[in-house]
């Protein structure tokens, strides 16, 4: 009996397999790779310094160059009235040191009138360096809006109280007046005596006194019934030891006048001063000292 030999079934190979068919188990598909994520964090806080910093940056751009003690962007201030603040000026630095600037503009925008008079005091520097005893005025015409920020030099001349007062008194009544030259020279000149007096020394260019006001008119009528009732009342109580001397056809009546003085605060002095030409602020400092008003 013939015996047929066992054919074994041999295994295939696995060589000349790709590496995926060599694999074990089920296939799977390898995950695709992500890109790498951008911190979204970092670039949000990035955009929302970009976005501030635009008003500032804006603001920047329109803080203009000064022309002198006077710079008159809004176009308010007439030309003897500014010569007349130029001269002050000009004898205040040249006697005390001290620095005053003022600025007319239309608007602030996109800033608040603090912080375009602190930016603009920082670029203009008013005041002498070391001692920084300047002033800066900036009056916004279109937001109706006076800020006075005064350099550490003289916060102790200026308090803000005092610079608010002297905004009220001698700025605003010409201001809602509509004379805005008129209440800028008057509220100068009185910041500008103030830091004189503090120093010891007399400015020849200030600005003439005000006017006393007017006594009020009495009606002549109402001064011949005060008279009349003062004559039958003296009439009257006149007789023996009443004290009161009668003469020759009734009372004596001592003679006298209705009126009285007035007196109304100012400025001593009249329009003077002497001339020069600017230079350039001294490169003073400013802590953010003074006072705003509206009108």
């Amino acid at each position: 009996m013939s015996t047929r030999p066992v054919m074994t079934r041999r295994a295939p190979s696995s060589r000349g397999l790709p590496p995926v068919a060599r694999a074990s188990g089920p296939l799977l598909a390898a995950p695709a790779s992500r890109p790498a994520r951008v911190g979204r964090v970092p670039v949000l806080a990035l955009l929302s310094t970009v976005l501030l910093s635009l008003p500032a940056l804006a603001a920047a751009q329109n803080i203009p160059t000064p022309r002198g003690f006077v710079t008159d962007q809004a176009g308010v201030i007439d030309a003897a009235t500014e010569s007349s603040i130029d001269r002050l000026l000009t004898e205040l630095q040249q006697k005390t040191g001290a620095e005053i600037a003022v600025l007319t503009v239309q608007t602030t925008a996109p800033l608040d009138d603090f912080t375009y008079a602190m930016q603009v005091a920082d670029k203009w520097k008013v005041g002498k360096r070391g001692e920084d005893t300047g002033l800066l005025m900036v009056v916004a015409v279109q937001d109706r809006k006076i800020r006075v920020v005064t350099g550490y030099g003289v916060e102790g001349m200026l308090p803000d109280g005092l610079v608010g007062a002297i905004q009220d008194q001698e700025m605003l009544p010409a201001f809602r007046a509509g004379n805005m030259a008129e209440g800028i020279w008057r509220g100068v000149a009185a910041l500008a005596q103030r830091i004189a007096q503090s120093r010891g020394v007399e400015l020849s260019g200030m600005p003439a006194a005000r006017p006393p006001a007017a006594a009020p008119q009495v009606p002549l009528w109402l001064i011949l019934l005060v008279v009349v009732l003062a004559c039958l009342i003296i009439s009257r109580l006149g007789g023996p030891g009443s004290g009161i001397r009668r003469g020759r056809g009734g009372p004596v009546i001592l003679p006298g006048g209705f009126g009285g003085g007035g007196g109304g605060k100012g400025f001593p002095g009249g329009f003077g001063g002497g001339g020069g030409g600017f230079g350039g602020f001294g490169g003073g400092g400013f802590g953010g000292g003074g006072a705003g008003r509206s009108w």
